[in-house]
């Protein structure tokens, strides 16, 4: 039987984990979004929110979506745009992937959640169950509720590694203890 396009995906994601090195613990490793870009093309994107998988045809039923190829531009950009994180939810994308649920990206994006989502990046927090559950995956949760108990585990293990800073603006900015930064090879300075 041939792997679905999900997973096989899912499998292209975990290889860019960065730093590759085996000093680093895989859950301190972080997903670039450049990389994360380069490997989420339009064509892909289309090609993953098209999977019609037993696990995706089952998360489309309950999601109650006809049209899921209407997200890719929310999803990668409007063809000829800025790909900035103001834009665009591959990071977001990415992490749903990960975690296989891809098709639950309707939800966050139709309450506003990508990339630059200040909740996604640094108020993480809001992120408690009960807002998972109520506003990004009811559905779900009413239907298989042991299903969305593992679901919320592997959002709040995974997050850290997909949902990091976009370091662009000059405001200051306070990140919790789990935060990944996209540094490695650091050295220190003053010493």
């Amino acid at each position: 039987m041939k792997e679905p396009i999900c997973s096989i995906i899912r499998d292209e994601i975990e290889s860019l984990a960065v730093p590759d090195s085996p000093d680093v613990h895989f859950d301190k490793r972080f997903f670039p979004r450049t990389s994360l870009q380069a490997l989420l093309t339009r064509g892909q994107v289309r090609e993953v929110l098209s999977c019609r998988c037993p696990r995706c045809n089952k998360h489309l039923k309950l999601l109650k979506e006809t049209n899921p190829s209407r997200y890719i531009d929310r999803i990668v950009g409007k063809p000829g745009s800025d790909p900035s994180p103001a834009f665009t939810a591959i990071s977001l994308f990415a992490l749903l992937i990960y975690i296989r649920r891809p098709l639950f990206i309707f939800n966050f994006l139709e309450h506003g959640c990508n990339h630059n989502s200040e909740d996604l990046t640094t108020n993480k927090h809001v992120f408690t169950e009960r807002y998972l559950k109520t506003t990004y995956w009811s559905n779900y949760t009413e239907q298989t509720s042991n299903d969305s108990k593992a679901l919320l585990a592997n959002w709040q293990w995974q997050l850290n590694q997909f949902a990091i800073p976009y370091l662009s603006d000059e405001k200051f900015a306070q990140y919790d203890e789990w935060t990944i930064l996209p540094f490695f090879d650091e050295q220190a300075l003053g010493k």
